[in-house]
C-alpha cells in the first residue's frame, strides 16, 4: 500500500474523492476479472462445433458487477447434466451426425478374395451406416436409461473467477494510490 501525505485541511476534499472513485475502481476490476474467468472458461469448454465455446459473454449487471454468460442452447446441459429422457427423431439426427464427426468408422471385409482390405462401394457404406445407426442407438438408449453426467464447467472454477475478480480490483485500487502517491493524476484509464 503506498503511502498518501495529505495535509490536514485537504482531508475531506480527498476522503470524498476516494469514496467517489472507489466503485469506478471495483466496477473496473470486476470488467477485466470477468474478461480473464471468460478466457479460462473458453480454454476449458468442450469443443464439437465450437458454438458453446465461441458463445461466451461478459456484460454489466444492473448493480455495477459483471456476469459472464453463456447463450449456447445446449450449456446448459453440458454444465448441470441431465435427468434421462426421451430423444426425439431430430436429436437422434443430431446425435448421428455428432457420431459420424467423432468416430472414424472402418469395416473390413471377410477374408477372401479381398484378403481383409477396406470393403468398397454400397457395401461398405451399408456397414457403415449400420455401424453409425449402431453406435447412434446405444448413446439414445444411455440418455433414455441414465441422462447425461454434468460437466460442473462454471461451478468448478468458480475459486479461479473469484480470484481474478479480487486480483483485478487490488490491481486497479494499487495503480490508482501509485498515481496518487507519485503526484501523477489520480484518473485510471
Amino acid at each position: 500500500m503506498a503511502i498518501i501525505p495529505i495535509n490536514p485541511k485537504d482531508l475531506p476534499k480527498e476522503l470524498r474523492a476516494r469514496l467517489k472513485l472507489t466503485p469506478k475502481l471495483v466496477r473496473g476490476g470486476l470488467i477485466v476479472g470477468a474478461q480473464r474467468g471468460k478466457a479460462l472458461l473458453v480454454r476449458k469448454t468442450p469443443v464439437d462445433l465450437g458454438q458453446m465455446k465461441n458463445s461466451w459473454r461478459v456484460r454489466k449487471d444492473t448493480k455495477g458487477g459483471a456476469v459472464i454468460t453463456n447463450d449456447a442452447p445446449h450449456a446448459g446441459i453440458i454444465e448441470k447434466g441431465a435427468r434421462p429422457h426421451g430423444v426425439s427423431k431430430e436429436g437422434q439426427a443430431a446425435i448421428r451426425a455428432w457420431v459420424r464427426r467423432h468416430f472414424r468408422i472402418q469395416v473390413w471385409s471377410k477374408p477372401g478374395r479381398s484378403g481383409g482390405s477396406i470393403a468398397t462401394g454400397t457395401r461398405m457404406r451399408s456397414q457403415k451406416d449400420k455401424e453409425l445407426d449402431r453406435i447412434t442407438y446405444l448413446i439414445v438408449r444411455k440418455l433414455q436409461t441414465e441422462g447425461q453426467k454434468p460437466t460442473y464447467l462454471v461451478h468448478d472454477s468458480m475459486p479461479q473467477l473469484e480470484r481474478f475478480a479480487k486480483a483485478e480490483v487490488q490491481r486497479l485500487i494499487k495503480k490508482w494510490e501509485g498515481r496518487r502517491a507519485g503526484g501523477g493524476g489520480g484518473t485510471i484509464p
